[in-house]
């Protein structure tokens, strides 16, 4: 299968087709998923505009803060990526990535 590329405006290879997280990490329209092991479309690409189906997906979680879909934290396995979502932190004794006080805090 394809996905649209909003950025180029032309379609490309299904994430799914990675197989490994370094494959999946190469394609900037991709994520990779710790939990399920597998590749998919990031969050922002899959729902653009909707913040119900955003946070309906369990892999994806709803910035009100930015706007957009993003990943949920624990699907990130990188310090780094995790430090640099607004909703994540890097808890370095576990090595895992959680929501930050601020993301669980938010009031709607």
């Amino acid at each position: 299968g394809c996905n649209w590329n909003p950025a180029t405006e032309k379609c490309k290879t299904d994430c799914a087709v990675n197989t490994n997280q370094a494959t999946c990490s190469q394609d900037d329209t991709c994520q990779w998923n710790a939990n399920a092991n597998s590749c998919t479309l990031k969050c922002g690409l899959k729902y653009p505009t909707s913040q119900d189906s955003c946070n309906a997906d369990a892999y994806c979680q709803y910035d009100s803060r930015g706007g957009s879909c993003t990943h949920m934290c624990i699907q990130v396995i990188d310090a780094t990526i995790c430090e640099e979502t607004i909703l994540c932190a890097w808890k370095a004794g576990a090595s895992t990535c959680q929501p930050s006080c601020t993301a669980q805090y938010v009031s709607s």
